[in-house]
């Protein structure tokens, strides 16, 4: 009896001894997972960095030299620009390494998602206004609440309106609409802008990632807002989805949980 005790006691322990070597193993290969991330961050980062450095070293060394008042401004305009662009992309890596290192915390609450639209419309109309384009907001009657950090659910969202600003005509319309599917409360913005290639479209929200990289530059865009969208409606349970074509627009498609009632409370 002894004998079979001690035999259960080593069989168990071997199993222990195992599934310790799993779990490190485990953590071994998400730390190299990270580490990596971190390498392809780095490297796309450096990239990123030289071409608006470059710029400000060039203007820095004109402005030394010339003397014309016309083009001096010129110079210092390109070179505010660029540091701008540096402090917009330094700002975005910083999130995005918090998001992916679970440093950021969400505070999750229940939530009206009639109130996180209208904010995000009110927002954004004055750019749009600027553009002399119009924001649509489409809600369907008594829409779940779902359970939220209503700042960075909002932050996520502006960055996907940000884009169909940036990318559609003067004078289009930009349609921001919200409707219950089956468990989810659907946000769908379509606008009607240059759209995104076939090519494109599997890789839209890859960190860095850019069709077109010195319409980008040109814009001030780093790169990186359609990748924090991505990581924050992620870490709501949710899902993201675009549909575009090139030359006629796109449509994002954002699912989060709806909250389930029970006894028609929640």
């Amino acid at each position: 009896m002894q004998q079979n005790e001690g035999a259960d006691l080593q069989g168990l322990e071997a199993q222990i001894q195992l599934l310790q070597r799993q779990l490190e193993e485990c953590y071994q290969a998400k730390e190299s997972e990270k580490l990596a991330s971190v390498r392809e961050l780095l490297a796309s980062l450096s990239h990123d960095v030289r071409t608006p450095l470059t710029s400000i070293q060039n203007g820095l060394f004109l402005l030394s030299r010339l003397t014309d008042e016309s083009k001096r401004a010129h110079y210092l305009d390109i070179i505010q620009m660029q540091v701008q662009h540096l402090e917009k992309l330094f700002f975005d890596v910083y999130n995005i390494t918090r998001i992916d290192t679970e440093v950021t915390t969400y505070d999750f609450r229940r939530a009206f998602l009639e109130n996180i639209l209208k904010t995000l419309v009110s927002d954004h109309t004055p750019a749009a206004a600027d553009k002399e384009q119009t924001l649509i907001l489409e809600m369907q009657e008594a829409l779940p609440r779902i359970l939220a950090d209503e700042p960075k659910l909002g932050h996520a969202l502006d960055r996907i309106l940000e884009n169909a600003i940036q990318y559609s005509p003067a004078g289009s319309s930009i349609r921001i609409r919200a409707y219950a599917d089956q468990n989810d409360a659907v946000i769908e913005i379509t606008d009607h802008g240059i759209g995104i290639s076939a090519k494109a479209l599997p890789r839209i929200f890859d960190a860095f990632f850019r069709e077109d990289e010195a319409r980008n530059l040109r814009s001030g865009r780093t790169g990186l807002g359609l990748t924090i969208a991505s990581k924050i409606i992620q870490s709501h349970k949710g899902r993201i989805e675009v549909e575009s074509q090139q030359g006629l627009g796109s449509t994002f498609r954002v699912y989060i949980p709806a909250l389930v009632m029970k006894n028609n409370q929640i």
